[in-house]
């Protein structure tokens, strides 16, 4: 037992940079003092250093980071609000485009197309077949009037 504390009389004392560096122990000679002298190396010291170095950047890359983060962020909610704006819109324009094809409904629930391009009969038909439908044949002078009102609105 009585040699688990044996080091008991290690005694560490710091000392400024310009003087030597010292550990003593108890019953110790001049020569052993100069053998167990303990001063930080040169190597400690530059890994000291690269250490402090690597610490503050590391804390640079992390307020960098965070800038970075913020940045990000604030330009998200700017789309957030922006898709948020167009959706109101989106949703503005189909419920005016269906107001405006419900006008062009008669009682018998037919749904009347004005297209802008100018094409012959054939064309026309075929664009009508090719979307479901097909040109209009108009039966009664009603019908030739919302006809020919809903084109002139247009």
């Amino acid at each position: 037992m009585d040699l688990m504390y044996e080091n008991s009389g290690v005694i560490l004392s710091t000392v400024a940079s310009n003087e030597n560096c010292s550990q003593f122990k108890g019953n110790s000679t001049k020569k052993q003092e100069a053998d167990q002298e303990v001063c930080p190396s040169k190597c400690t010291k530059v890994l000291l250093i690269i250490l402090s170095v690597s610490l503050v950047l590391a804390i640079g890359g992390l307020c960098v980071l965070g800038i970075l983060y913020v940045n990000v962020s604030m330009q998200l909610s700017a789309q957030e609000t922006t898709s948020t704006i167009m959706t109101a819109e989106l949703t503005d324009n189909y419920t005016r485009v269906r107001e405006q094809l419900s006008f062009y409904k008669d009682w018998v629930g037919t749904l009347y197309f004005f297209s802008s391009h100018k094409l012959n009969w054939l064309s026309s038909r075929a664009f009508c077949v090719s979307k479901g439908a097909d040109l209009v044949i108009i039966t009664s002078q009603s019908e030739q009037v919302l006809v020919q009102e809903g084109h002139s609105e247009k």
